[in-house]
């Protein structure tokens, strides 16, 4: 079993006995290796690519809430926190682009 194991392991290997020669030839190919791909296409990525228009407030803020507690009626005000969460939402944007820039600043 061990032998044909090794017969076929050595089947799949190259036989090259330099295999900087096996770079040397893929270095020196100058074909385009992606011409067959359908994908294959160029493709220019600018500001102009990007939706922006809900970058910082997209989310509504309808957090009214009515809940029947053993058949009362009880109605949650959640939309009086919409306001703090919008600062802490801004600060957290802040926070993060300021953490940002120094792991591309600390290089």
């Amino acid at each position: 079993m061990a032998e044909e194991q090794h017969k076929r392991n050595c089947e799949v290997m190259r036989t090259d006995t330099e295999p900087s020669t096996w770079v040397t030839a893929e270095g020196q190919k100058t074909d385009n290796a992606m011409k067959d791909n359908p994908n294959n296409s160029t493709v220019s990525i600018g500001p102009g690519n990007f939706d922006t228009s809900d970058a910082l407030g997209g989310g509504g803020c309808n957090l009214n809430k009515t809940v029947v507690v053993r058949g009362y009626s009880v109605a949650l005000p959640f939309n009086v926190l919409c306001d703090p969460l919008a600062v802490l939402g801004q600060i957290l944007v802040a926070v993060s682009l300021l953490l940002a820039a120094r792991i591309v600043t600390r290089g």
